[in-house]
């Protein structure tokens, strides 16, 4: 894994991150105006990476896809700098599996830090969580609060990581940092409001479902969308959706390995 913490650019980027999301999520709301009977902290949490909730935090999370540790990788494909990197790392191959890896360890350690901020944060401004006893609510994986609430946490975090892996494929194809640093937010919107068209063709609606990027982050709250209420349980959707986004990096990031690296 390749030490991208220790640039302080990131650093300062990832602190904001994890401050602002949270607390643009629980403040810039429509939460207040479409209040869900919830006795239970868990249950916004698992409302937080949804648009219904937060639009600006939505804003926030996506495009912090693209601006944060993908951000170095593709200034580094860009000046040329990735050519040195390779030398040290023993080949292309070898730094291209590493910078994978170090965008999905980054990712989901970055994420699973801003569910416990947005917990403690939600805790004191919407409702307390509470781990005894047993809850109800389609939107939870599990009657037990505590299964429900890691669930939460690491759902989130491996499905935005595997999203900005996915990300970053797309953006070994790119020329222009400007162009890669709004993809996030672009890819996102395509792949949650793009496939909501797709889903409106019978035929497809499974596969709309799979891509649907709610089925990849948030895969509890799949019961909000009509589209989707497919007789396939939320947990297997989710998995196979890990699945089909991870096919999709490797096919785009071997397409790239092939054009641009191995010709040379």
């Amino acid at each position: 894994m390749l030490n991208v913490g220790k640039f302080l650019g990131i650093r300062i980027r990832s602190l904001l991150f994890v401050i602002a999301f949270p607390i643009i999520a629980v403040t810039v709301t429509s939460y207040q105006l479409d209040p869900i009977e919830s006795t239970n902290g868990i249950e916004i949490l698992a409302w937080l990476f949804t648009p219904k909730f937060s639009f600006p935090a939505f804003l926030i999370l996506f495009s912090g896809t693209s601006l944060l540790v993908t951000d170095y990788f593709v200034q580094a494909k860009i000046s040329g700098l990735n050519k040195s990197l390779a030398v040290r790392l023993h080949g292309f191959k070898h730094l291209l599996v590493t910078e994978f890896l170090s965008v999905f360890l980054y990712t989901f350690g970055l994420m699973v830090l801003t569910m416990i901020v947005s917990a403690v944060v939600i805790h004191f401004t919407q409702h307390p969580f509470v781990f005894t006893g047993s809850i109800h609510s389609e939107f939870l994986i599990s009657s037990s609060p505590i299964i429900s609430f890691l669930w939460l946490i690491l759902t989130r975090a491996w499905g935005m990581a595997i999203f900005t892996m996915f990300v970053f494929a797309i953006g070994l194809w790119m020329a222009r940092i400007s162009l890669f640093r709004i993809s996030g937010l672009l890819v996102s919107l395509v792949m949650y409001v793009g496939v909501v068209l797709l889903a409106r063709i019978a035929v497809l609606r499974i596969a709309g479902g799979l891509l649907f990027l709610q089925t990849l982050i948030s895969p509890t709250g799949l019961s909000d969308f009509g589209p989707y209420l497919l007789p396939i349980p939320a947990v297997v959707m989710h998995l196979f959706s890990c699945v089909i986004y991870l096919g999709l990096t490797f096919v785009i990031a071997a397409s790239w390995y092939r054009h641009e690296v191995m010709p040379k």
